[in-house]
């Protein structure tokens, strides 16, 4: 926005907009255990917003841009609690910067990401709530369209960051689901629509990560995101959520590169790279911590690993390629 409201001062990430303003608090960053109350001089911009999501006909996500289309950009999940009372719980979207180095991704992890022979299989970036999964996503999508070319299709619930439209040699076009139970299908039927790159929401079902590794077995290149807490852990739960044994086989043939991302309170005088700026994202100065695991060449003892669903054992495998990330080679 131009011009800020009170409401769109606020540094947050969370609103949370209950039936009345004294009820709506906000937290400053998702992994924030400080609630703090909404300011009364945003207690009419509250009532309205408040008045224009209960509007809102469909689904319990969706996205709304408030005041106007200048406005705050906001990921809405709606919910029912106690008492029949609905609560809106408000996600604030970050601006898109142009590139990996830009967001703090590490050289080396870039470069190996940008990298030609990158061409087919799965990519999936990992972390908690609010980890910078989907915007690192997002601007690795961006990066390799304008780089390499090709079409992406996305398949999202809901859409969060813009990208629609021509990138250099490249283009994406931008598909919403209302539930992700029909995820699978959407994949599905983009298969005819040529894509070298597909770009998957956050899978959160069965069929959702089952659809993910079949695209990926098809020859085009699959980015996704999930939750998770570390990196191991987190691929191991993706693979019981896609069938257990049996996935983690199709997994371990599919997986390119798996990315679990962290982000930081930093030093507000830091200049370092993939540090939000408040006056352009009203959000605390964060820096992003990355751990990424390759598989792009023959290697078969960590794939046969994986094929036996035990991933912690690629701990050894996790450690060295990080050395090799120190000293400046790739993995």
């Amino acid at each position: 926005m131009s011009k800020l409201s009170p409401l769109g001062d606020l540094i947050f990430s969370d609103l949370f907009v209950g039936d009345s303003p004294e009820m709506s608090w906000f937290k400053s960053t998702p992994d924030s255990l400080l609630t703090m109350a909404v300011p009364m001089d945003c207690a009419d911009e509250i009532t309205s917003l408040r008045k224009q999501l209960a509007k809102h006909e469909g689904g319990s996500d969706f996205r709304v841009t408030w005041p106007d289309e200048s406005g705050m950009r906001l990921r809405v999940k709606r919910i029912t609690v106690a008492d029949d009372k609905v609560i809106f719980v408000c996600r604030r979207y970050r601006v898109i910067v142009g590139s990996l180095a830009d967001l703090g991704v590490p050289r080396a992890v870039a470069n190996r990401l940008l990298s030609a022979d990158l061409k087919n299989g799965l990519i999936i970036f990992l972390g908690k709530p609010g980890a910078g999964k989907t915007t690192t996503a997002t601007s690795f999508v961006r990066e390799r369209l304008s780089l390499f070319g090709g079409v992406c299709w996305t398949v999202e619930n809901p859409i969060e960051l813009p990208i629609q439209g021509r990138h250099g040699k490249g283009v994406c076009y931008q598909t919403e689901v209302n539930d992700d139970i029909e995820i699978g299908a959407v994949i599905r039927s983009l298969y005819r629509a040529t894509p070298n790159i597909l770009l998957v929401g956050e899978i959160r079902g069965e069929e959702a990560a089952r659809e993910v590794i079949q695209a990926a077995a098809s020859g085009c290149l699959v980015v996704t995101t999930f939750h998770g807490n570390d990196l191991l852990g987190s691929l191991a739960k993706f693979a019981r959520l896609s069938g257990g044994n049996t996935a983690a086989i199709a997994l371990a043939d599919v997986l390119r590169v798996a990315v679990h991302l962290e982000l930081h309170n930093a030093d507000p005088d830091s200049n370092l790279p993939g540090v939000d700026t408040a006056t352009e994202n009203r959000m605390p100065k964060r820096v992003l911590a990355v751990e990424p695991l390759f598989l792009l060449g023959e290697d078969e003892g960590t794939r046969s690993i994986m094929r036996g669903g035990d991933f912690h054992m690629l701990t050894s495998e996790v450690e060295r390629q990080r050395r090799s990330l120190l000293m400046g080679k790739l993995p």
